[in-house]
């Protein structure tokens, strides 16, 4: 039966090289490792890939509008913090039943939802809804974030330069618009997982090798240090 070396969330803003920076995270831990690796993915994608997009903010204020907003994307966080919770306790299970030891990288963890909830509704408003749902599973987010050994924040691009809406390797299933909503989503999910103990923040580079390079050192120091202690508990047993 294997044992789950370390869980760690990747978050960040659209356009930061999250999805090919997963799948190289994935092929070096499994080469220089030999470690299982669970790749689980974003659930936002799946919802929308399932039909479900939340309505868009209109920008002329429209009542009727800004009401379906504001419906639309509380039941679209609830959905992602359900299935979100669900896969996590699925994925658990999954690497109690393979032989090798696991590491899971999760696309966006639950704080992210808070982060989406405060980008869209409001600091207040949204912190509000947030502790509303997660007290459904009696979760706090002191509880939320002891799930996760690390999180990685990478850093829009949107932030050192501007992005065309279709690039190579682009999760084209996200529905923020520019630069500017890009850099807004960053900073609140950056605020989210702010009190996380091991909140790693990637700047945003001028190339995708470099940033690439920068994440799979930090991984490495990630998966170091949990062996390090798992062999320090190890020789205390002995002993």
């Amino acid at each position: 039966m294997g044992n789950v070396i370390a869980r760690i969330a990747f978050s960040g803003g659209p356009k930061a090289g999250k999805t090919t920076i997963k799948e190289d995270t994935k092929k070096m831990i499994e080469e220089e490792y030999g470690f299982k690796v669970f790749l689980v993915p974003e659930t936002a994608t799946e919802i929308i890939e399932a039909g479900f997009i939340p309505s868009a903010k209109p920008e002329d204020g429209n009542k009727k509008k800004m009401t379906l907003f504001r419906r639309t994307n509380i039941a679209f966080q609830k959905m992602i913090l359900d299935l979100q919770i669900a896969k996590e306790l699925a994925f658990e299970i999954a690497a109690q039943a393979v032989e090798e030891d696991v590491v899971i990288i999760y696309d966006r963890g639950i704080m992210d939802n808070k982060g989406y909830l405060m980008k869209n509704l409001g600091q207040v408003v949204g912190r509000i809804i947030f502790e509303m749902m997660i007290r459904r599973y009696r979760l706090t987010e002191e509880k939320i974030n002891n799930r996760y050994d690390a999180v990685i924040i990478l850093e829009t691009i949107a932030k050192i330069k501007e992005f065309s809406k279709k690039v190579e390797n682009d999760n084209t299933k996200r529905i923020e618009s520019g630069n500017e909503e890009a850099i807004e989503v960053d900073n609140n999910v950056t605020e989210a997982w702010k009190n996380h103990k091991n909140r790693i923040i990637i700047k945003a580079t001028e190339t995708p090798e470099e940033k690439k390079d920068l994440t799979l050192d930090t991984v490495r120091g990630i998966l170091n240090k949990k062996l390090e202690k798992t062999q320090a508990r190890k020789l205390t047993k002995k002993i």
